[in-house]
């Protein structure tokens, strides 16, 4: 995950029900940090896999 000038490790998980999501779709993920990092409600961040970008998103809810 890049957040702002973080890079960070972290673990993707589709929502309930979702199977894939595909190329220019759009579909809500719950994302586990590796480490703990400042983010807060309307942020961007980037998913990136094997050096190449595979997603986009915004910051929509936060746990702990």
């Amino acid at each position: 995950m890049y957040l702002r000038a973080a890079t960070v490790t972290g673990t993707l998980a589709l929502m309930q029900g979702t199977e894939v999501l595909r190329p220019l779709h759009q579909g809500s993920v719950a994302v586990a940090l590796e480490h703990p990092v400042p983010v807060e409600r309307g942020q961007r961040f980037a998913v990136r896999h094997a050096g190449r970008a595979v997603g986009s998103g915004t910051v929509t809810g936060l746990s702990r």
